[in-house]
């Protein structure tokens, strides 16, 4: 409610009393990119002086990009703004930056803990933010056309940040409870096809609750690959492009025959990275979409 009554007590111009400096200042910080490799190598030989020296960056970065979403915020229409799961998307992450930024700066084991449990509170408040964006966007394209609203890279933007933020902290959290095979959230020799197998029963039930027949699903090349990667990562990108083949084989065959072409899996291991290549025979979709299919 502060959010909609700041904004329309100015017709939306008086920024300064909605966005204070210090949201502005951190917002102008660089953010530092994430590699796996880097999570790799950050993460090896923990000691108590490299986890204080990462706890400040930690608090630095989600500050920074906390700040970055709040002034995204701004940008959105008023119709969007008002909505109350918007509000309260930004009132979570008003109240994150809040903490993180009156947080002392950790010079110490005893802080590091304590920043930690914070951390992890964040993270559980934080579960509420993807269903919250949806149904506001959704509320508000009722009441205004999605193409008016153009809410698309907002979204984006909100939803590869949060991912982001998430990587940062529970990578942080996990390093201080070391497993074996593990650094922080990524395993180290993840096999590609165990998460396949794993995933593949799930999808396949997802799609014969929908069509009540899924296609097969047939992997073949090299078996024993391995990769360093964060397996709940790995598991959604392979559960979301074997749900798209299937649908696409369904809606293409299922009206012609009770016989479903399989949808194969081909793994394969280069000499710097590994590949993943899922065919299916749904047809495929038109060229002008290719632009937009990542």
């Amino acid at each position: 409610a502060d959010l909609a009554r700041s904004l329309a007590s100015s017709g939306g111009r008086d920024r300064p009393n909605f966005y204070d400096s210090t949201v502005q200042r951190y917002a102008e910080m660089p953010i530092h990119r994430l590699t796996i490799h880097e999570l790799l190598s950050s993460g090896s030989q923990i000691t108590n002086e490299r986890l204080i020296s990462m706890a400040q960056h930690v608090q630095r970065e989600m500050c920074t990009r906390l700040a970055r979403r709040l002034l995204d915020i701004q940008t959105l229409p008023y119709i969007v703004v008002e909505n109350p799961n918007i509000q309260k998307v930004h009132s979570l992450y008003r109240t994150a930056f809040e903490k993180l930024v009156a947080f002392p700066k950790v010079v110490n084991i005893s802080q590091d803990q304590e920043f930690l449990s914070t951390l992890k509170d964040l993270v559980q408040e934080g579960v509420q933010v993807v269903p919250l964006l949806a149904r506001g966007t959704y509320e508000s394209s009722l009441k205004v056309s999605a193409k008016r609203l153009d809410c698309n890279k907002f979204l984006a933007d909100m939803v590869m940040s949060r991912i982001s933020r998430r990587v940062i902290a529970e990578q942080f959290i996990a390093l201080h409870t070391p497993r074996p095979g593990y650094v922080g959230v990524i395993c180290k020799e993840l096999s590609v096809l165990k998460v396949l197998e794993r995933v593949s029963p799930e999808v396949a039930n997802t799609c014969e609750r929908t069509y009540g027949v899924s296609p097969k699903i047939e992997i073949e090349g090299d078996m024993a690959i391995t990769c360093s990667y964060i397996p709940t990562h790995l598991e959604y990108i392979l559960f979301e492009l074997l749900k798209n083949a299937m649908r696409a084989v369904c809606e293409k065959h299922l009206m012609r025959t009770n016989t479903l072409p399989p949808i194969r899996v081909l793994l394969a291991r280069g000499p710097s990275d590994i590949s993943i290549r899922i065919s299916d025979q749904g047809g495929g979709g038109p060229k002008k979409h290719l632009k937009n299919v990542f």
